[in-house]
């Protein structure tokens, strides 16, 4: 687990910065290209050594936003189909929707099914932490108190307004991956922001699994961050001059810039 508290949040680390590295790799050349390539095996790497379910689902959800970069004009319609295929899936099935979650295991001596009972007991004890919170989730169920999961986290400890801030929080950002994309017309440019839009949406999974706990809660908070700050041309023209400054190699060879298609 390296320097990390634990290590899930270490695999998570990987899955978290893996597709961001892809969007940065995919444009550039030289050794900007080896840096990128690098960094890409070290999240692998990462991800493997914890052996856990959720930095490998978060790995699949990122690399299934990076896959999506070939449908990005019909966004809107494939959201309306997820929650479509979600409420499809609630009126067939005898269990809640989301007790898919419990199902979600890929490595031996998962505790997916806890996650799912966390969820549940959240749902079900909603009276108890929707205006400020609640002191503690110990009493919800079995191992209850192990408040694995960033959503569950931010409504005990904040309450139903807290929450639900949270969650207009990462939709503004995914919001800003899409003004990103319609203001940067360079290609290289809008693969570096589709790349952080996966970083993201890898994360917003992993939160299903787990609760930043250490400095990792902080660094999470640099993909929103960056999404906004990419809206702009401006902030890329001076990340791409920052790049060119630290790996000279690429302008000095004639080659093209390290986010440019």
């Amino acid at each position: 687990m390296a320097v990390f508290g634990h290590p899930i949040i270490a695999g998570n680390f990987g899955s978290l910065m893996f597709p961001m590295l892809v969007g940065w790799f995919l444009p550039s050349t030289g050794s900007t290209r080896r840096v990128a390539a690098f960094g890409c095996i070290g999240c692998v790497g990462m991800i493997l050594a914890c052996a856990s379910s959720g930095p490998i689902l978060a790995f699949m959800g990122g690399l299934i936003g990076l896959v999506v970069w070939n449908f990005r004009g019909h966004m809107r319609q494939i959201r309306v189909g997820l929650v479509m295929a979600y409420i499809g899936l609630d009126m067939v099935m005898k269990a809640p929707a989301y007790a898919l979650i419990g199902r979600l295991s890929l490595v031996g001596g998962s505790t997916a099914y806890h996650r799912f009972a966390l969820l549940d007991a959240f749902i079900h004890h909603f009276s108890e932490w929707w205006l400020a919170g609640t002191q503690s989730t110990a009493d919800w169920g079995y191992f209850t108190f192990d408040v694995a999961n960033q959503y569950v986290g931010t409504g005990v400890t904040s309450g139903a307004v807290g929450l639900a801030l949270f969650l207009v929080f990462l939709g503004l950002a995914f919001a800003s991956v899409g003004v990103g994309l319609r203001q940067n017309a360079s290609r290289g440019d809008q693969l570096l922001i589709w790349g952080v839009g996966s970083s993201l949406l890898g994360c917003c999974l992993s939160f299903m699994g787990v609760a930043y706990f250490d400095q990792v809660k902080y660094l999470w908070l640099l993909l929103p961050a960056a999404c906004a700050a990419m809206a702009t041309p401006r902030a890329i023209n001076q990340a791409t001059s920052a790049d060119s400054a630290l790996y000279g190699d690429s302008r000095a060879a004639g080659q093209p810039d390290i986010i440019q298609a």
